[in-house]
């Protein structure tokens, strides 16, 4: 592996190591060429318990729940981009992946992994394989994350060949680091509400940018804004007066 190779953390939702672990398995191949290492974390192995929205992690900065979670969050901190997968259950993502991302709720009020390109894969019997990439997507873009792509495969496409362009995007936005990246404006847009709104309701999330120097940042990193600059400007604005509001109404609740 050369110096270069980025290393990607694959989250595997399926309680088995069925079609979407041998579809991650293929991505995988292939973005090893890409020179990307990509590790597959199969949830089930691991203690994942339920969040019960006791608010400790936003109130006082840690979860009292003591099982895998943590440790997992820490290699998704080391990776360079992160792959959420997921077979569709009922419309939506497995009760696994829905667990991870529900405990990692603290991560959309301080977004410590922020900048890191995700690629979405779902796969189904028949239908729903975009909805469950586009809620993988929203997940992430909670996160910080930034969106690079998506895979999805029902039985009838399973055996067609991967899209290689949607690979050799995640790849080069990899190689390519944060600083070149082109954020959309709904994620421009996101960025300003959760900083400058849930900043201004929430002690220890107005501590978390203030101490990264981002408390009037327009974007969570630097990057290619281009000509949605003076549009990220504007939403700050607008949205510390929002804030402003907010933090003297009676009764603020952010959950």
């Amino acid at each position: 592996m050369s110096s270069t190779t980025k290393h990607v953390i694959a989250l595997h939702g399926s309680p088995r190591q069925g079609e979407t672990w041998r579809l991650l398995e293929r991505i995988a191949d292939r973005l090893q060429s890409l020179d990307v290492n990509v590790e597959r974390v199969h949830l089930v192995d691991y203690e994942i318990r339920d969040c019960v929205s006791c608010h400790s992690c936003l109130d006082r900065g840690s979860c009292p729940i003591k099982d895998d979670f943590d440790s997992l969050m820490e290699r998704l901190h080391q990776a360079d981009g992160i792959i959420l997968a997921s077979p569709v259950y009922m419309g939506q993502v497995s009760a696994q992946l829905k667990r991870f991302i529900d405990r990692g709720f603290i991560k959309a009020h301080r977004p410590t992994l922020a900048g890191k390109p995700l690629l979405a894969v779902s796969t189904a019997a028949g239908s729903y394989t975009r909805q469950v990439n586009r809620y993988l997507h929203t997940a992430g873009e909670l996160w910080g994350l930034y969106k690079a792509g998506s895979i999805g495969r029902t039985a009838a496409s399973l055996g067609r060949p991967l899209p290689e362009r949607v690979l050799e995007r995640y790849a080069r936005i990899l190689h390519g680091g944060p600083s070149r990246h082109r954020p959309a404006l709904s994620q421009i847009a996101l960025f300003h509400g959760i900083k400058d709104v849930a900043g201004a309701t929430v002690p220890l999330d107005a501590r978390y940018w203030q101490q990264h120097n981002l408390h009037d940042a327009l974007y969570y990193y630097p990057c290619r804004l281009g000509w949605k600059r003076p549009i990220s400007w504007l939403l700050h604005q607008m949205m510390v007066v929002v804030a402003k509001r907010l933090s003297q109404s009676p009764g603020k609740q952010t959950r």
